[in-house]
């Protein structure tokens, strides 16, 4: 797999590796009294470059749109800014964006709402410089869930957008 990885990186992309895994590691930030931390506190969300690199899907979660709808929040482009980083260094690289949503309501409106929403993420990323022909969007609707429906945080997991990537052999 790192064979695979590392035939991918530009020669910017060997001089910042080579770079930062040179630097002096920083002196740990001194740790305070712990402040009642929640239960189960969310973890760090991994970069979307990294995740695509390794050809495991990007996922943007529910949150990122407003309700029944497919106008995306400010909150999603951190992890789309990460996609078109990819497509940006990876230019033979292909994206697929696959709408879900949860089965709330006929299948027909999820199937149209989960469309809508990977073309919204798909003008996203055309706006940001990708080419139209390199995004592949569809909707699943309902379709494969990744929460339980039953409940409203099952709900919200199953409202995602999955981005892939195809990245063409030479």
């Amino acid at each position: 797999m790192m064979l695979r990885i590392t035939t991918r990186l530009t020669d910017h992309d060997i001089e910042a590796l080579a770079t930062y895994l040179s630097r002096e590691p920083s002196a740990p930030a001194p740790v305070s009294a712990p402040v009642s931390a929640p239960v189960s506190a969310p973890a760090p969300v991994p970069e979307a470059f990294n995740i695509l690199l390794e050809d495991k899907p990007v996922r943007i979660e529910g949150t990122s749109f407003e309700t029944g709808s497919a106008k995306l929040k400010k909150a999603a482009s951190k992890q789309l800014n990460g996609v078109v980083e990819f497509a940006l260094k990876q230019p033979d690289a292909k994206l697929e964006v696959i709408g879900f949503t949860d089965n709330s309501g006929s299948d027909k409106q999820n199937i149209r709402l989960s469309v809508e929403r990977a073309e919204s993420v798909k003008k996203y990323l055309v706006k940001s410089g990708i080419a139209a022909n390199r995004i592949l969007a569809k909707g699943q609707g309902s379709a494969s869930p990744i929460g339980d429906n039953k409940t409203e945080e099952g709900r919200t997991q199953n409202r995602r957008i999955e981005i892939r990537s195809a990245i063409k052999e030479q």
